[in-house]
């Protein structure tokens, strides 16, 4: 009996083990590759916006949530969040991310910049300068860079070439660097960050004029419960020092030092 009661012990010693490695809820959060905000699903460096979401749910809920980041187009990553069928998408603006929830705080800033290839002597100085001087311009499908932006791209397709899926900011790269297209508009840190990345130099290109305003970037969710928690996280690891030694991963620092 005394064997009995002792195996019986094992087991269930055992089951708890298993049923604790097993209680972790799946957090899915989704986006294009953006670096280095987020980056690809299988690279050991996923984003610094990966690694801020699964730290932030860790300091509220140590061991309950496990951030499961993976790789979809932004268009179709919105879709589906917004379906339920995903739980978030990283690094949103507010207006994409109508119908999610979003935190009170901000998981990042963005700005977004003109940029041309080396040799061409072109500045951005407005979108009717664009229009008169019939400038091709890269952009993402589905992307929202600001109100007039977006009406100049339903009006103006003859100017635009438009990129799309999970290599969508690399094409626009690829066809800047070899003149099929005049310039294009992305977040500062995403552009150094690729050529960086890439094999690039900062000497192929120029930065060409700053469009629109400093705009907040957030992980939005498909329910309430994860945007709060992530909030109450974000305050957490900031306080503690834990999101500045994210950052420094990636040769950032906190944006609200900015």
């Amino acid at each position: 009996m005394k064997y009995f009661y002792l195996l019986m012990l094992s087991f269930s010693i055992s089951a708890l083990f298993i049923s604790d490695s097993s209680a972790a809820t799946k957090i899915t959060l989704s986006a294009d590759e953006w670096c280095p905000y987020n980056c690809n699903q299988n690279a050991t460096k996923k984003g610094y916006m990966v690694e801020l979401a699964q730290a932030a749910f860790e300091a509220i809920k140590p061991g309950q949530y496990e951030i499961d980041y993976i790789n979809l187009s932004w268009s179709r990553s919105i879709q589906q969040a917004k379906a339920g069928e995903i739980d978030g998408i990283i690094g949103a603006l507010e207006s994409e991310a109508e119908g999610l929830y979003i935190p009170q705080l901000a998981q990042g800033m963005n700005i977004n910049r003109f940029y041309t290839y080396a040799g061409n002597n072109w500045r951005f100085s407005s979108l009717d300068n664009i229009r008169q001087e019939k400038i091709k311009i890269g952009v993402i499908k589905d992307y929202d860079y600001d109100d007039n932006l977006t009406v100049f791209i339903e009006k103006n397709p003859d100017l635009l070439f438009m990129a799309y899926g999970k290599s969508a900011l690399g094409d626009l790269v690829k066809a800047l660097f070899h003149h099929r297209i005049d310039a294009l508009i992305e977040d500062q840190y995403v552009f150094l960050y690729y050529l960086n990345e890439s094999g690039y130099t900062t000497n192929n290109f120029r930065s060409v004029g700053k469009k629109g305003d400093t705009n907040p970037l957030f992980i939005a969710f498909h329910e309430k419960k994860y945007s709060d928690i992530l909030d109450q996280g974000t305050r957490i690891i900031r306080k503690n020092g834990d999101l500045a030694k994210i950052l420094r991963k990636y040769g950032l620092r906190d944006w609200v030092l900015f």
